[in-house]
């Protein structure tokens, strides 16, 4: 019994090792931020990137664009995440991204400001933004429950853990056993 629970033991590990790898940043993650107005922009996954804007009526007059920004650079992988902060203020209100690409094409992102004042949206090219705040959604929306960095889930980062030391324990205590023989 005791070489069965201590071969699970060590199994258990070695399938567990890889989570260091979700909890650590990818290298090719860059980020680069600016702020423009009363906007805080932040790009992630993108290299040579450059901020203009220029700022719209007032800031939290509900339907007017509160920034115009324009973003150019070089996305590295499939796509980039920006962040924009608004402010706490707006946690819970409901804002859209019009997004003009330089062909002309444009894209919608209807979003909820989260509880920091953030609006998170992923792109797969850079462009102008126009965010426009709408009404409160009664509820903020919950950014905790995924890595910033690398959208690993933090529970199956916590649960892999949790068993890699249930292993480590689990195998000591045999070994531990097996010398007091």
């Amino acid at each position: 019994m005791k070489k069965i629970v201590t071969v699970f033991a060590a199994a258990v590990m070695a399938f567990a090792l890889p989570t260091v790898g979700f909890a650590v940043e990818s290298p090719a993650a860059t980020q680069e931020s600016a702020t423009i107005g009363d906007v805080a922009v932040t790009v992630s996954g993108a290299e040579n990137v450059v901020f203009d804007a220029s700022k719209v009526p007032a800031k939290g007059t509900v339907g007017t664009p509160i920034a115009n920004i324009y973003v150019e650079g070089d996305i590295t992988g499939d796509e980039a995440v920006l962040t924009f902060n608004i402010g706490k203020e707006y946690a819970g209100y409901n804002a859209t991204v019009y997004i003009e690409h330089s062909d002309g094409t444009t894209e919608v992102k209807p979003v909820v400001v989260d509880e920091n004042g953030n609006i998170v949206i992923s792109v797969k090219q850079l462009s102008i933004f126009s965010i426009v705040l709408g009404e409160p959604s009664g509820k903020a929306a919950d950014s905790s429950a995924k890595s910033p960095s690398t959208s690993a889930s933090l529970v199956a980062v916590a649960g892999l853990t949790a068993a890699s030391t249930l292993g480590a324990g689990a195998v000591a205590v045999s070994l531990r056993k097996k010398d007091a023989e």
